[in-house]
């Protein structure tokens, strides 16, 4: 959950921009019993962001899957159960059709990624690279 609130912030500080976030919540911890409560969920209250409820962790099969044809997702190759607490970058226009497409970046934590993240929006859709 901090990295949700911590994506939060990066979009605060972003108010204007053309970016869209779609957040993905899965379960993973023994704790994790059912979907995000509404608590849970607030932590991302940016109007641009699309929240959903992946129960089956399909979309973390698939990175599972991608892990080892997409060097981007590199980071989960050694991975078994989930791909989790991930923050993806794609330029505008990708279409998620078929498998996985390839982001140009992928942070994990989303918490030690911010730096990153920032940098690349910045060049994915002409951000400054500064808070």
């Amino acid at each position: 959950m901090r990295g949700a609130s911590a994506l939060q912030g990066l979009l605060t500080e972003l108010p204007d921009r053309p970016v869209r976030v779609l957040a993905v919540w899965e379960p993973v911890l023994p704790t994790d019993k059912g979907p995000p409560t509404a608590r849970v969920l607030s932590r991302l209250e940016d109007p641009r962001v699309e929240q959903y409820w992946d129960p089956g962790r399909v979309l973390s099969g698939r990175i599972l899957a991608a892990a080892h044809r997409v060097p981007a997702f590199a980071l989960f190759s050694g991975q078994l159960d989930a791909a989790w607490d991930l923050a993806a970058v794609y330029p505008p226009g990708v279409r998620w059709q078929g498998g996985v497409p390839t982001p140009v970046y992928c942070g994990n934590p989303v918490v030690g990624s911010l730096d990153s993240l920032r940098a690349h929006l910045a060049v994915a859709v002409a951000l400054p690279s500064g808070p």
